[in-house]
């Protein structure tokens, strides 16, 4: 699971990111609340942890950014004893949980399992195996991939983040995500392998026909829609 820590102070920030890391998951950290509106904006995470103390860097806005941007991902509220604001406030600008620090780490875990156990009940929905977007298609179950009827040849990782980019139709996909997810740990932090196959993809996608699919927004990665322009700085290359 990937998490994104929100904390201004160095030491507790560096206490739960461990722990959390040695549980297997993924923590990014930022120190202030406009850092951590920024990274939500241009990546994908599954939970969020906030310091609802980091008062001087808009923690609270930040808190009601984050939940306008994903009406679903979890937000959990941290609050130190005696602090100017508490769980009303923190459930006001959209946390769904609130603990008081110092906090247990095995509260802190069992409360981050629950809320991904209940995200993934409310959203859990029959696995598609088929995905179109105007006349590409492919399926999963039989690994082919079709536009206008006519067969695609693609290499496995070619597939993957093409059923990565289907997947995920209209919404922009930041290259950290894509590179992780098609590539787990093996690609190193200023490779351009995503770059390199979003281009094999566009040679065999979209080469030759009226209307692009793929489409780079500037500075934050990549869209898949059937419109032949994006209206946020895009460029199709």
């Amino acid at each position: 699971m990937k998490i994104l820590l929100i904390d201004d102070e160095p030491k507790v920030a560096a206490a739960i990111s461990r722990d959390l890391r040695e549980q297997l998951h993924s923590v990014a950290v930022a120190n202030d609340g406009s850092k951590g509106y920024r990274m939500v904006r241009g990546d994908h995470y599954d939970l969020i942890i906030l310091d609802i103390n980091v008062l001087s860097t808009g923690i609270l806005e930040a808190c009601k950014k984050i939940r306008e941007l994903d009406q679903h991902l979890p937000i959990v509220m941290l609050s130190s004893p005696g602090g100017d604001y508490g769980k009303e406030d923190a459930l006001k600008c959209g946390a769904d949980e609130f603990l008081t620090k110092p906090v247990k780490f095995t509260e802190l875990l069992d409360r981050v399992n629950m809320m991904m156990h209940r995200e993934h009940k409310e959203q859990e929905i029959p696995e598609q195996r088929v995905y179109r977007l105007d006349d590409l298609e492919l399926d999963t179950d039989r690994k082919v991939v079709t536009r206008h009827g006519r067969y695609i040849h693609l290499s496995t990782r070619e597939f993957l983040l093409l059923e990565l980019l289907m997947k995920n139709q209209d919404r922009v996909l930041s290259r950290a995500f894509i590179a992780e997810t098609v590539w787990g740990t093996s690609v190193k932090p200023k490779s351009n392998v995503v770059d390199v196959y979003i281009n094999y993809l566009r040679t065999k996608i979209d080469k030759g026909h009226s209307k692009h699919l793929i489409h780079t927004v500037t500075g934050m990665g990549y869209i898949f829609k059937k419109e032949t322009r994006y209206k946020l700085n895009s460029a199709h290359k």
